[in-house]
């Protein structure tokens, strides 16, 4: 009997299945840190976002959510518009992420106040 084919698609993304396509988006980084003064992400981030939408887009979320596992902080609005910012045909899912900073004059009303 010959094994099953490598290619038998999961049911869903754990970070196991994700790990081998998330650091296709370490390029990324520069761009969607709190104060980056990149004005665009690279041609190599934006190919690395669309490998991972390619495999799963659950991916993408799980990859920005590994980065507080990391120590990492990222700015949850560039993380969040990155397929529309390298104008991917592909929309990444809307994904909750911990602990990610979001600027305050670009998402007016997105925070809850705490006064």
């Amino acid at each position: 009997m010959s094994p099953s084919p490598v290619a038998t698609p999961a049911p869903g993304p754990s970070n196991s299945d994700c790990s081998s396509v998330i650091y296709d988006m370490m390029d990324c980084l520069s761009y969607i840190t709190p104060g980056s003064n990149d004005t665009s992400p690279t041609k190599v981030c934006c190919g690395g976002i669309l490998s991972v939408l390619q495999y799963n887009p659950k991916c993408v979320c799980v990859g920005l959510a590994s980065t507080k596992d990391m120590g990492i902080e990222i700015n949850s609005t560039r993380a969040h518009s990155m397929p529309t910012t390298c104008k991917l045909p592909i929309a990444a899912p809307h994904c909750a992420i911990p602990g990610a900073s979001a600027p305050g004059a670009s998402t007016p009303g997105m925070t809850p106040s705490t006064h």
